[in-house]
């Protein structure tokens, strides 16, 4: 398949923000105050406000130190403050009269409760995910999540090899973000790749198109000193129980599923080409999963047969400073699927190693992100970004497809190969003023999807009983031809904060419009049952939503650690995006689809279609509206 996508605001970054008085209670303005830190280049600098109040914006996750300068007071160093993507920091300062120069460093606790934003976030920093137990995959850490159900949990990496299903608070719905650049689905990610990942579940504001997970995948980067981590995961059979008693033992049964060996590694390096200049990171990450299945065999020798996977990653990512206020970053990420035989639990019994296809996935993301610092009160944020996978299953053999109906035994394979990729862009705006913080951004997307099918051997598939022994059907495809769906969306949304002592209110409002179409597209009767035949470009109108989200925050005790958050939202499916081809509007009345004719058969061959034999047609322009 192949995609273009939409837009999103995942936010990337974090903000430490806070009101400055004096031991009276009185607000400071003119404070100087400078952020140092090992993610960010050189020093970053403010000054509080005629309110007393100060805001860092666009500041990546890691940990920071502030420092606030003010003639006549005390110089104080604020220590250890954990900032994180999607967070809000509140450190408010008190600062002391000074009789004699003087400066006083505070290593305070850093906040763990947001009190300006209502959004539900879990984050995952690399100390969380080498402390908490999990499988070092994507799905395995969602499934940490509060609010989260992933439907097929992995155990001990015997779910590594697959995609897994979630939901959030009931929705399946999901938008992904890797450094900027927007992915329609999670991939086959390398977690410890990243600096942090935030899971948003629920009280998303207006930069969330969806009402279900939100996720952002900020790549680690390199620093003004070199860093690395390596570590290996290995897990032989001989760790494995098994369920496999004497009595199924006696009934045929020869293995049992489990983890025939699972094998893990990774290791990443960054550091400076110039200091508080010019950064670089690299990492990588190669597992091997090979799976014993109940009933899956050898087609030469019929003895059992391991299910192998190979799972490989490479990540980059370059960080430029142009200036003291813009920043330039470049990222990279390849992931690539292998499985010599394409096979499942549920289909192992079923298939043998000449039944199942081949799969060889490549997956690609880059994005280019410009952070500007404008003013003490604006930032901006430019992101461009490109998603894209390859999607082959090759056959392994030559011949003709076979289904037997009284054991569901298939033999022969299926070829459809496809390619899916994405373009976005976007533009975030940050304007602050006292307690008053407003954000607007705007952002394109064009999916397209072309889908190319190369069908069976001869594209006739024959249909048996009796394990083989006796010919029902046989069945004819149109094939080969490519059909394709496309989308283009605008969004844009407007977002407005206001800090009144404790409470903090936020609303927001978003629009969306989408246009699904397709293109002209042929069969041009290549294929001995297919007919040449031409269809037209077709456009839908234009699909608008408007969508409101409010949220109110109150600080219960004042001190950051306690907070009540009550919020509303509006979300509107897009039925333009197609994530899900065969559920959005293009999809559905798509006529460049597959026909399906089955005939009566004597196993006889060569095989001429008589239509006086017909059990059925399906497919083709029976699906158009």
């Amino acid at each position: 398949m192949l995609l273009m996508t939409a837009t999103c605001w995942a936010q990337q970054d974090g903000v430490i923000t806070g009101k400055i008085t004096d031991g009276s209670g009185a607000v400071l303005p003119g404070v100087g105050l400078e952020l140092t830190g090992p993610a960010v280049m050189g020093t970053r600098t403010a000054v509080s406000d005629e309110t007393g109040t100060y805001r860092f914006g666009l500041v990546p996750p890691g940990v920071f130190t502030v420092k606030y300068e003010l003639p006549g007071f005390k110089t104080l160093v604020r220590e250890g403050i954990q900032a994180s993507a999607g967070f809000t920091a509140t450190i408010n300062i008190v600062m002391e009269v000074a009789t004699v120069a003087e400066t006083v460093t505070v290593v305070g606790e850093s906040p763990i409760v947001d009190v300006q934003s209502a959004q539900v976030n879990t984050n995952f920093n690399p100390t969380a995910i080498a402390v908490i137990p999990n499988g070092h995959d994507i799905f395995s850490v969602l499934a940490l999540t509060p609010g989260v159900q992933v439907m097929v949990p992995d155990v001990g990496g015997s779910e590594v090899r697959q995609r897994s299903s979630f939901r959030v608070f009931g929705s399946t719905s999901q938008w992904n973000v890797i450094d900027g650049a927007i992915v329609t689905s999670l991939l086959y990610q390398d977690p410890d790749a990243y600096q942090e990942m935030r899971f948003a579940a629920a009280s998303k504001g207006a930069e969330s198109p969806v009402a279900g997970s939100y996720n952002n995948f900020i790549v680690k980067s390199g620093g003004n000193k070199f860093h690395g981590l390596a570590f290996a995961d290995w897990e032989p059979l001989k760790l494995q129980s098994s369920n496999l008693t004497d009595d199924l033992i006696k009934q045929g049964a020869k293995n049992a599923n489990s983890i025939a060996r699972y094998r893990a590694f990774h290791a990443d390096v960054g550091g400076p080409i110039m200091k508080d200049k010019f950064w670089w990171f690299w990492g990588m990450r190669n597992i091997n999963s090979d799976l014993n299945l109940i009933g899956f065999t050898n087609a030469q020798t019929g003895q059992p047969e391991i299910a192998r996977t190979t799972l490989q990653n490479q990540t980059a990512k370059l960080s430029y400073q142009l200036n003291s206020k813009n920043t330039l970053a470049y990222t990279m990420q390849w992931d690539r699927k292998y499985q010599p035989h394409v096979v499942t639990a549920d289909t192992a019994a079923f298939m043998n190693t000449d039944s199942v296809p081949i799969q060889d996935n490549p997956e690609w993301v880059q994005s280019l992100v410009l952070n500007s610092v404008l003013s003490t009160t604006s930032t901006l944020e430019v992101r461009f970004g490109e998603f894209g996978w390859k999607f082959p299953r090759l056959s392994r053999v030559d011949e003709l497809p076979r289904m037997d109906l009284t054991t569901r035994l298939l033999r022969g394979s299926v070829p459809i190969s496809t390619i899916d990729r994405s373009h976005h862009k976007n533009i975030d705006a940050v304007y602050s003023l006292g307690n008053h913080h407003m954000k607007v951004g705007y952002g394109a997307l064009w999916e397209g999807a072309p889908y190319t099918r190369y069908g069976y051997k001869d594209n006739i598939n024959t249909i048996w009983s009796n394990n083989f022994a006796m010919p029902m059907y046989i069945e004819t495809y149109d094939l080969p031809f490519t059909y394709e769906n496309r989308s283009m969306q605008h969004s844009a949304f407007l977002n407005d904060s206001w800090n009144i002592r404790r409470f903090t209110f936020n609303a927001g409002v978003r629009f969306d419009a989408f246009q699904p179409s397709y293109p002209e597209q042929q069969k041009t009767g290549a294929g001995p049952y297919q007919q040449a035949i031409k269809f037209p470009a077709f456009k839908f109108h234009w699909q608008t939503a408007f969508q409101p989200r409010v949220s109110l925050v109150y600080d219960v005790f004042g001190n950051g650690r306690t907070a009540i958050k009550l919020a509303y939202g509006r979300y509107v499916y897009n039925a333009g995006s197609i994530t899900n081809a065969a559920s959005t509007l293009a999809g559905q009345v798509n006529p460049m689809s597959l026909t399906t004719i089955r005939y009566n058969w004597d196993g006889k061959f060569p095989f001429v279609p008589d239509p006086s034999k017909i059990v059925s047609v399906t497919g083709g322009l029976n699906r158009r509206l």
